[in-house]
C-alpha cells in the first residue's frame, strides 16, 4: 500500500503562498529539535517522558512543545491518545510561539471540525495545523505549539498521549504524523511522548504542633513529591485512628484535589479539628492520595488532651443607660474612607478590608486615627483636618491596587499602630509590609514600616525608616526555620529611652505554615525621632523556652505586648530603664490561668551603637480565661447575604491573645477575650488584668496580680478590649458590643480598683454586620472578621479616647458596612 503524504494539499498552498510572497527565505535547517507531550504549564519538553495519570470524572489539559528546533512559521501535528479514557474538548493556539498572528489550517478532534483528513483522523486523534502570517521564529526555537483539553472518562494508572503513525515525508525520520517547517522547508525534529509506565508519587504529612486541646483547631502541612515524571491530578483524603465518636477531624483547608506536574513537588495545608467532647488520647492522621489506580500515603500523630477547667462563669455585667464621663463622639474612617481613599496616582487603588485594624494616638492639638490601610487627622473636636490617605501614599509604597488595564497587585500593607510620645513631642506610626514580586513567587521579602512626625504637628513632614524582617540571613537578617517570613499584627510600645515593636513571625511560603515565636525589636526613640535610623536589637523568643507543660508540645510565645505609658506619668527606670511587656498562655486553645510578665532593662543602652539590654519573664497565675467561639449578632437588613443567598453571619472573636497593655502608677494594665459559659451557653466576655511588676535584678522580674475581674453580660457578648488609663491611675476599656439583641455597637466601661459599675453604649450598632469576609463566595466561611483590635489612650488632661468597630448609619460599599467610632472619656472614682 502507498503511504499517504502528510502535508494536506491546503496547508501547502498557505506555505507557498507566505513563500511566494517573500516574507520568508529558502533556508535549511541546522537543529534537530523535540515535539513532546508536556504538561500545561511548561513551554519545554520534559526531562524524561511524562507518566500521565487520570482521574475519571476530571479534565486533563496537555501541551504540545517544542524544543531545541531551527526557526518554524508552521506546524502540522496528529496527537494519538487513547479514546476509552479520554476524549478530546478543545484545542487551544493561545501562548503559541508562533505568536499572535497565527492562522489555524486545521482543528480536527477525532473527525470532528475542519482541516480533517480521510483515514489518518478518527477516534482518539486529535489534527491540529497553523502558519505563522509574516513571522518566523528565531534558532534555536522553544516553546508552545498548542494545548489540548481532555474529559477523562476512565480511571487508569497510567495513560500515553503521543503522536499518531503512518505518515511519510514529514519532519521526523520515522513515520510520525508530526511535520514542522521552516520557511517552506522541512524541519529535523524528534518526538517524545508520554509513557505508558506509570509514574509515582510519594506523600510526607506534618501537623504545627504535637499537641491540641478540645474545641480547638491547629494545622498541619502535606508535601507531596512527583516521581518517575508523574503529572496528573489527584485526590486527598483523611483518616483518622483510632476511630471514635467525637473524634478529631482533618480536613483540607482549601480543596482535596491538586494537580501534582512532572518531576515537582507540592505543598497543601489541611486543618485538624477537635470538639469539647472529643476523647483526649493518642492519634495517628493518615493522609492519603489517590491517582488513578496509584495509591500513596504520608502519617502524622496528635495528642489531644483534655481542659483541666471550664470557661470561667463570672455574675452577668449590666448593661447601663446613659454614657457617664463621654465628652466627645464622632464618627470615625469606615469601609467608604478605605476603598475610595487617595489622590493623584492613588485614586480608585484600595481595596475594600475586612478587618478594620484600629490605631489611635493622640497628643498636643490632634487625634490621629489609622484603620487597615487609610490614615487620617483630626482636631481634638473631632473636625477632619486631612483627606482620608491611603497608608500606601503615606509612606511613599506603590498603590495597593493599579486597576489597569493591565490590573497590577503591589505591596501588602496592614495592621497599623500609633502612639503619640510625650518626651519627644513626636507621633509614630507602624505598618507590617510585604513586597509583591511580580513574578515567581508572588511574595517577596517582608518589613515593618515606622514613620515619626519631624514636628509635633502630623500634618507637617514624617522621617520614614523601613526594618527587614524576612529572618532568610539576607538583607542583614537572621535565619530562622521555615523563612522568608514575615511579621504578623506588629505591636508597639515605648518607654524613657526606647521604641519596641513586636511581631507574630510566621513563614511566607507556605503562607502561615511555620511559626517562630514573637520577635522583638528594639532601637532609640530619640534617634528615631531625630531622623536616624539606630542600632536594632532583634530578640528572638522562639528560641526562650516555654513552661514544661507547654514546651512538651512544642509551643512558642506569641503576641508579646509591649507597654506604652501615659502622657503625665512616671516611665519604669530602674536598672538602666526598664520596659515591661504581657503575654497569655493559652496555647492550646482551650482554658488557662496563667499570664506571662516580661521585662527588658538597660534600655538606656539602646542609644548606643552597640546596645546591651537584658530580657527576662516570669509566670504568674491569673483568673480563668478560654478561646472564644464566634458569634450570633442580631438579626436585620443584610443586602450583601442576601444578593448571595446566604443566612447572617456569626462574627468572629479570633482567639484569647493579649491586646493593648498601659503601664501606669506602676501597675500594667491589660485584657483579653475569654469564653464565657453559662448553663451550656456560650459567649464571649473581657478578662482584665492590673499586675505589680517589680525588678529584683537586670535578669529578674516578678509580677503579682493587682487586680482583675470580667466584663460579661448576660446574653450578650463583649469582644476586643483596649483600656486607656490616664496619669492618676482611672481607666476606660473599650469593645464592641454585640448580641441577639444588639447588632455590633461601640461601648466601654470605666474601671476603678472596685471593678465596674456595667457597660455604657456609646454609639449603637444599625445593621448586622455585613461584610465580604463572612461569605463562601466570596472567600469566607460564614464567620465575619471582627477587630482584629481597638484602641484606648490616656492624654495629659485627665482624659482616656477611645476608638472601636461597629455599624454606623451611615452609607456602606457594596462589599463592607463597617464603620469606627472615636469618643473622649473623663473617667473618675
Amino acid at each position: 500500500m502507498k503511504r499517504r503524504r502528510f502535508l494536506s494539499s491546503f496547508f501547502l498552498i498557505i506555505l507557498a503562498f507566505l513563500g511566494g510572497q517573500g516574507m520568508f527565505p529558502r533556508v535549511h535547517g541546522q537543529l534537530t529539535g523535540t515535539v513532546c507531550i508536556a504538561d500545561p504549564f511548561s513551554t519545554s519538553c520534559p526531562s524524561t517522558p511524562l507518566a500521565i495519570s487520570a482521574l475519571n470524572g476530571t479534565q486533563l489539559q496537555i501541551a504540545v512543545n517544542i524544543d531545541g528546533s531551527d526557526s518554524i512559521n508552521g506546524f502540522d501535528i496528529f496527537v494519538k491518545a487513547d479514546p476509552s479514557i479520554l476524549t478530546s474538548v478543545e484545542v487551544n493556539l493561545t501562548d503559541s510561539v508562533l505568536g499572535p498572528s497565527i492562522f489555524a489550517v486545521a482543528k480536527c478532534t477525532g473527525n470532528t471540525g475542519y482541516g480533517c483528513t480521510t483515514g489518518q483522523n478518527g477516534p482518539g486523534t486529535i489534527r491540529v495545523a497553523a502558519v505563522a502570517l509574516g513571522f518566523i521564529t528565531t534558532a534555536p526555537t522553544t516553546g508552545r505549539l498548542f494545548s489540548i483539553i481532555f474529559n477523562v472518562t476512565s480511571t487508569t494508572p497510567s495513560v500515553v498521549v503521543g503522536f499518531q503513525t503512518g505518515c511519510s515525508g514529514t519532519s521526523t525520520s520515522s513515520n510520525y504524523c508530526v511535520t514542522v517547517v521552516n520557511g517552506y522547508t522541512l524541519n529535523k525534529e524528534t518526538v517524545q511522548e508520554s509513557t505508558g509506565a506509570p509514574g509515582d508519587f510519594s506523600i510526607i504529612a506534618d501537623l504545627c504542633c504535637p499537641a491540641i486541646g478540645l474545641n480547638a483547631r491547629v494545622f498541619g502541612q502535606i508535601r507531596i513529591q512527583s516521581l518517575n515524571g508523574f503529572f496528573g491530578s489527584m485526590s486527598l483524603s483523611f483518616t483518622i485512628s483510632p476511630l471514635k465518636r467525637q473524634g478529631p477531624i482533618a480536613l483540607p483547608y482549601i480543596t482535596g484535589t491538586v494537580l501534582l506536574l512532572p518531576d515537582t513537588s507540592t505543598t497543601m495545608l489541611f486543618e485538624l479539628e477537635t470538639s469539647a467532647f472529643t476523647p483526649p488520647g493518642n492519634y495517628t492522621v493518615t493522609v492519603t492520595g489517590k491517582a488513578g489506580l496509584v495509591f500513596r500515603t504520608g502519617e502524622t500523630s496528635i495528642v489531644v488532651i483534655s481542659n483541666s477547667t471550664s470557661p470561667p462563669n463570672p455574675p452577668p455585667t449590666p448593661i447601663l443607660p446613659g454614657t457617664p464621663g463621654m465628652d466627645l463622639g464622632f464618627n470615625g474612617l469606615d469601609n467608604i474612607d478605605q476603598r475610595l481613599a487617595g489622590t493623584g496616582s492613588y485614586n480608585n487603588t484600595q481595596f475594600s478590608h475586612e478587618p478594620p485594624d484600629q490605631a489611635l494616638c493622640v497628643g498636643g492639638r490632634f487625634i490621629i486615627e489609622a484603620v487597615n490601610t487609610v490614615i487620617q487627622i483630626f482636631d481634638k473636636n473631632g473636625i477632619s483636618l486631612t483627606p482620608a490617605t491611603p497608608l500606601t501614599q503615606f509612606f511613599g509604597l506603590p498603590p495597593e491596587v493599579v486597576p489597569g488595564p493591565p490590573r497590577v497587585l503591589n505591596d501588602i500593607v496592614s495592621d497599623p499602630r500609633c502612639y503619640y510620645d510625650r518626651q519627644t513631642g513626636r507621633f509614630f506610626l507602624t505598618v507590617l509590609q510585604i513586597d509583591v514580586a511580580g513574578s515567581g513567587r508572588p511574595l517577596g521579602r517582608a518589613h515593618l514600616e515606622i514613620a515619626v512626625s519631624k514636628t509635633p504637628d502630623p500634618r507637617d513632614r514624617w522621617h520614614l525608616y523601613s526594618i527587614d524582617v524576612t529572618d532568610d540571613g539576607n538583607n542583614g537578617t537572621q535565619n530562622h526555620l521555615g523563612c522568608p517570613c514575615f511579621g504578623d499584627q506588629p505591636l508597639i510600645g515605648a518607654d524613657s529611652n526606647g521604641f519596641y515593636i513586636s511581631t507574630n513571625e510566621f513563614s511566607l511560603y507556605p503562607p502561615g505554615a511555620f511559626y517562630n515565636g514573637a520577635q522583638i525589636y528594639a532601637m532609640s526613640k530619640r534617634a528615631l525621632a531625630n531622623g536616624i535610623l539606630p542600632t536594632i536589637v532583634h530578640i528572638d523568643t522562639g528560641s526562650i523556652p516555654t513552661p514544661p507543660r507547654d514546651a512538651a508540645m512544642g509551643a512558642l510565645c506569641s503576641s508579646i505586648q509591649p507597654a506604652t505609658t501615659p502622657a503625665g506619668d512616671n516611665y519604669a527606670s530602674s536598672f538602666g530603664g526598664t520596659e515591661y511587656f504581657l503575654s497569655s498562655l493559652d496555647f492550646n486553645g482551650t482554658v488557662d490561668n496563667r499570664l506571662a510578665v516580661w521585662a527588658l532593662t538597660n534600655t538606656r543602652s539602646l542609644a548606643k551603637a552597640s546596645p546591651t539590654v537584658y530580657l527576662s519573664l516570669q509566670i504568674i497565675p491569673s483568673e480563668l480565661y478560654g478561646l472564644p467561639n464566634p458569634l450570633a449578632q442580631k438579626d436585620g437588613p443584610a443586602p450583601l447575604a442576601t444578593s448571595l443567598t446566604e443566612p447572617l453571619a456569626l462574627i468572629d472573636s479570633n482567639d484569647d491573645r493579649m491586646n493593648q497593655v498601659v503601664y501606669s502608677n506602676g501597675l500594667l494594665w491589660s485584657a483579653v477575650n475569654t469564653d464565657i459559659t453559662r448553663e451550656d451557653v456560650d459567649t464571649v466576655g473581657i478578662a482584665y488584668f492590673s499586675i505589680s511588676p517589680r525588678m529584683t535584678s537586670p535578669n529578674s522580674v516578678s509580677g503579682t496580680i493587682f487586680n482583675q475581674g470580667y466584663i460579661a453580660p448576660q446574653g450578650e457578648s463583649v469582644i476586643f478590649p483596649s483600656i486607656g488609663v490616664t496619669s492618676d491611675g482611672n481607666a476606660v476599656i473599650v469593645f464592641t458590643l454585640v448580641g441577639p439583641n444588639y447588632y455590633p455597637s461601640a461601648a466601654y466601661a470605666i474601671l476603678t480598683t472596685h471593678g465596674t459599675d456595667g457597660i455604657h453604649v456609646a454609639a449603637l450598632g444599625s445593621a448586622p454586620e455585613d461584610g465580604f469576609s463572612a461569605y463562601p463566595e466570596t472567600g469566607g466561611n460564614g464567620i465575619a472578621r471582627w477587630g482584629d483590635y481597638s484602641a484606648a489612650v490616656g492624654d495629659n488632661a485627665g482624659q482616656v479616647w477611645i476608638a472601636t468597630e461597629y455599624i454606623p448609619s451611615t452609607s456602606r460599599t457594596t462589599f463592607a458596612n463597617w464603620g469606627t467610632y472615636v469618643g473622649k472619656i473623663t473617667p473618675s472614682d
